[in-house]
């Protein structure tokens, strides 16, 4: 398969302006538990931002749409890894949308288990989905899933009993992270820079308002 190819099947990659490499954003309007949060005013995804400025534009909901279709495309896989397999070795899902379902994030998982040297990182509000996968399933060690708290300030009350998995919660201000990584792309700078954390550290991190 050719990249030209790849990139017509996937809809191609997203270019998240902070992440030192590319992404796969979908639509936020067909997110489950995102839809759910959003009626909440206090939730983060009460004033997500791939609901407002640029993303609003008819090109750019086009391009997710499109991503959402290509991945129930059977050569959806093979199109991916041929896409990031020479590049982006630091990768991350969803600058905006969610996991979809049980076979979504299965097949997030076989990419990155047919590409061992690259590094994935998923934030994601679909906890149910993941702990199904991960009751039955195994997820290679160059994927870092981390539960993102749809609550400002307010960490999600749970334990995480798998060494994949991590936490990431929103907070107000530096003062209130405890313990918690602090995001440096959110507080002194616009861009990740040379940080990894999120790809290379099961740690929680802390990302501040802004």
């Amino acid at each position: 398969m050719t990249k030209k190819e790849a990139k017509e099947i996937t809809g191609g990659l997203s270019n998240p302006s902070k992440m030192p490499g590319k992404g796969y954003s979908l639509p936020p309007a067909e997110c489950n538990n995102g839809n759910k949060f959003k009626d909440d005013r206090n939730s983060v995804c009460a004033s997500c931002y791939a609901c407002k400025g640029r993303y609003l534009f008819k090109n750019v909901q086009g391009a997710l749409y499109r991503r959402l279709e290509a991945i129930k495309d059977v050569r959806w896989v093979e199109a991916m890894v041929t896409l990031l397999e020479d590049d982006y070795p630091y990768f991350r899902w969803h600058d905006s949308g969610d996991i979809q379902n049980m076979d979504h994030f299965s097949k997030i998982v076989e990419i990155a288990e047919k590409l061992p040297n690259h590094k994935f990182q998923i934030p994601t509000k679909e906890y149910g989905i993941v702990l199904c996968y991960i009751g039955s399933h195994e997820v290679p060690d160059n994927l870092v899933v981390r539960f993102s708290s749809p609550v400002p300030d307010k960490q999600l009350p749970v334990t995480l009993n798998h060494p994949n998995l991590a936490l990431a919660t929103v907070y107000s201000s530096v003062d209130k992270c405890g313990e918690d990584y602090v995001c440096p792309a959110t507080t002194d700078r616009h861009t990740c820079d040379n940080c990894r954390f999120c790809w290379d550290n099961k740690g929680g991190v802390a990302y501040i308002q802004h």
